[in-house]
C-alpha cells in the first residue's frame, strides 16, 4: 500500500459553505398585529365608531344648499405593552473556540429571536381564536368529507369579515394570488 494514504494526509474540518438549521417563515403575528413603536409602555389611542362609517347618509343637495351634515364618533382605549425576553448564554470560550464557518453570538441571537417570534406568534392565535371566532363549517364536517361545502363554507366566512369590516375581503389567507 502506497504511503501516505489519502486518508493520512487529510483531516476532516466543518465545511464552510454550508451548514443545516431552522427557522419557521411563515409566522404571520406581524401581519395580523403589526409592530407600532411607541414611546411609553402604557397609554391611550384613539378609536373610531365603525357605525357611522358603514352607513350611507349622502343626499341630493339642491343648488345653493347647504350639504347634509354627517358625524361620526371618537373615543379612547388603552394599551399596555408587556416584556418579552430571553437569552442564551454563549461564553468568550464558546466564541473563541468555534470552527469557522460558525458564529456562536449570531446563531444564539437568531435562535433565541425565533423562540420570542413562536412564543408572540402563539399569542397572537389565542388572541385572535379566543373569543367570537367560530368555523362556518358544520362542526365535524371537514372539507375532504362527502357532507362538506368547502365553497360554501368560504363565501360565509368572506361575508362575515365583509360585514366586520365593511368590505369585500381581497384574498384568502396570506398566500392567495401569489406564485409558489
Amino acid at each position: 500500500m502506497p504511503e501516505p494514504t489519502g486518508r493520512q494526509s487529510h483531516i476532516d474540518t466543518a465545511l464552510t459553505n454550508v451548514s443545516i438549521g431552522y427557522t419557521n417563515a411563515r409566522y404571520i403575528w406581524r401581519e395580523v398585529f403589526p409592530i407600532v413603536p411607541v414611546k411609553k409602555q402604557t397609554d391611550k389611542f384613539f378609536t373610531f365608531g365603525k357605525a357611522a362609517f358603514f352607513r350611507d347618509e349622502t343626499a341630493v343637495r339642491a343648488p345653493g344648499a347647504r350639504a347634509k351634515l354627517a358625524e361620526y364618533t371618537i373615543a379612547t382605549d388603552n394599551y399596555v405593552c408587556l416584556e418579552k425576553a430571553l437569552a442564551k448564554l454563549v461564553t468568550d470560550e464558546d466564541i473563541d473556540n468555534a470552527d469557522a464557518p460558525l458564529q456562536p453570538m449570531i446563531t444564539a441571537t437568531k435562535f433565541v429571536t425565533d423562540q420570542i417570534d413562536k412564543a408572540v406568534e402563539k399569542d397572537v392565535t389565542d388572541l385572535v381564536f379566543s373569543t367570537g371566532w367560530s368555523s362556518s363549517a358544520t362542526p365535524g364536517i371537514l372539507w375532504d368529507n362527502l357532507g362538506s361545502d368547502p365553497l360554501g363554507d368560504i363565501e360565509t366566512g368572506m361575508n362575515a369579515v365583509a360585514k366586520l369590516i365593511g368590505t369585500d375581503p381581497a384574498t384568502l389567507g396570506r398566500n392567495a394570488g401569489k406564485a409558489a
